[in-house]
């Protein structure tokens, strides 16, 4: 090995060095840091990600692929959280909601959905935008063709009681 007289090149040696020997030490010093400077662990890791795309890319197929069970409901809670956002809602709110309702449909009670892999479809006031409720498919479906009137739906109960 040739001996170096390069100040850096000394100094990274000795930091290897001093980091080798005392590795559960600094190890456990970085995991205090990264838990008390939240802001700045997000601030390196998006510039991180900025700058290496492909490396972010690559690192987040194999975490799915090692995890496809977690990948699945971090996609689902991801697409979750983007439509209630067009109703003021957080998943918090849309799980309050869901275990308020036990779980099955404000209409017709069903604990079925009503379309495979989806979430209940979140119902309101399209005039107001006030939310009344959570719904499977078919009985969304069914309020949204008779276009949330009432006289209709008086006139469609009427007939099927015939």
């Amino acid at each position: 090995m040739n001996a170096t007289t390069d100040p850096a090149e000394l100094r990274r040696l000795r930091n290897k060095r001093y980091y080798e020997r005392n590795k559960e030490k600094e190890i456990a010093r970085k995991l205090e840091w990264k838990k008390n400077n939240p802001e700045k662990v997000s601030a390196n890791f998006k510039r991180w990600r900025t700058n290496n795309p492909e490396k972010h890319a690559e690192n987040v197929r194999r975490w799915c692929e090692a995890n496809p069970e977690r990948a699945k409901e971090n996609a689902r809670r991801r697409l979750l959280r983007f439509r209630l956002k067009q109703y003021g809602l957080t998943v918090e709110d849309y799980e309050r909601m869901v275990a308020e309702q036990g779980n099955a449909c404000a209409i017709c009670r069903s604990f079925e959905i009503g379309r495979k892999g989806r979430t209940w479809l979140v119902d309101h006031d399209h005039q107001t935008g006030k939310v009344r409720g959570l719904l499977c498919h078919p009985c969304n479906a069914a309020i949204g063709f008779a276009r949330d009137n009432t006289d209709l739906l008086g006139r469609m109960i009427e007939y099927l009681e015939r």
